[in-house]
């Protein structure tokens, strides 16, 4: 047998034999083992270094989800924004049209508000009201009189038919401006 190997099983008989209870008989016999050749093994350690990674991934997807939910409320604010401004902009082009001194233009403010009233839920009552007040103002009928607006008995009509034709079953699935109270009286 080699010398070496020897010296080993020498050394592992007597640490069996007396047991080591001090750090240093323990460091003197892993020095003596390393010079023999053999390496060291050291218990295993606990590491933290999967839990933690773990845990900061989890800390990162959270923050990352809660950055994209805030971003998508910003996107959806400024969507609505853009779209309250254009519907505001359509209701003041289709009120001018409804007041214009033309005949043949009048009509069609009366279509661009029912049509507004549809695709704008939060201010159809307003829609209905305008359409309304329409019909409630006094017009002259006799075509001679100063007051006399040429087309105003087509543009009263148009409302009318406006109001009438839209579907009178709110539950229907689709956007109507029946859903809004008509009001003829002042």
């Amino acid at each position: 047998m080699s010398t070496a190997f020897t010296d080993t099983l020498n050394r592992a008989a007597t640490a069996t034999r007396s047991r080591p209870s001090t750090r240093a008989n323990t460091a003197s016999n892993r020095a003596a083992s390393c010079a023999s050749g053999d390496q060291a093994r050291d218990p295993p350690q606990i590491t933290h270094a999967p839990s933690t990674v773990t845990v900061l991934t989890l800390i990162g997807a959270v923050l990352a989800a809660l950055y994209a939910y805030r971003k998508q409320l910003l996107a959806e604010g400024t969507s609505h924004r853009a779209d309250s401004t254009q519907l505001t902009e359509r209701y003041t082009k289709a009120a001018e049209q409804l007041g214009h001194e033309q005949a043949a233009v009048r009509p069609a403010g009366v279509y661009a508000i029912a049509r507004l009233a549809d695709d704008w839920p939060e201010q159809r009552q307003v829609c209905v009201d305008v359409l309304c007040a329409q019909l409630r103002m006094t017009h002259e009928t006799d075509t001679t009189a100063p007051g006399y607006r040429h087309g105003e008995h087509e543009v009263r009509l148009t409302i009318i038919s406006s109001i009438r034709n839209h579907p009178q079953d709110p539950t229907a699935g689709t956007t109507s401006s029946s859903a809004a109270a008509a009001s003829f009286r002042e």
